[in-house]
């Protein structure tokens, strides 16, 4: 079985400059109640992207929406595994919501 998820994942090596782009379609369920266009959530994204900054050492990280877009310039972290940086980046994101 595991042999199966292995050949499933993603390998790629991503150099810099990147730009990580994370979509906040995934917070519906968790704002039912709000509309993604809330104060309340627009500040959570900001939290969330203050956490990448300081973990990945991101460059920028910039809010629009529900979308938060990470400008990677200097160092790139799990040294470049594409896999690695999207999915740590959206889980820590979607601690913040």
């Amino acid at each position: 079985m595991s042999k199966y998820f292995e050949e499933k994942v993603l390998v790629n090596r991503i150099q810099l400059p990147i730009v990580v782009y994370l979509d906040g379609i995934g917070f519906g369920k968790t704002l039912e109640d709000k509309p993604v266009r809330d104060y309340e959530v627009h500040r959570a994204l900001i939290e969330g992207c203050k956490k990448l900054i300081s973990y990945f050492n991101v460059y920028f990280c910039h809010v629009v929406s529900d979308e938060v877009n990470l400008y990677l310039f200097r160092n790139i972290p799990y040294r470049g595994g594409e896999f690695n940086v999207v999915s740590v980046s959206a889980t820590i994101l979607s601690s913040s919501v």
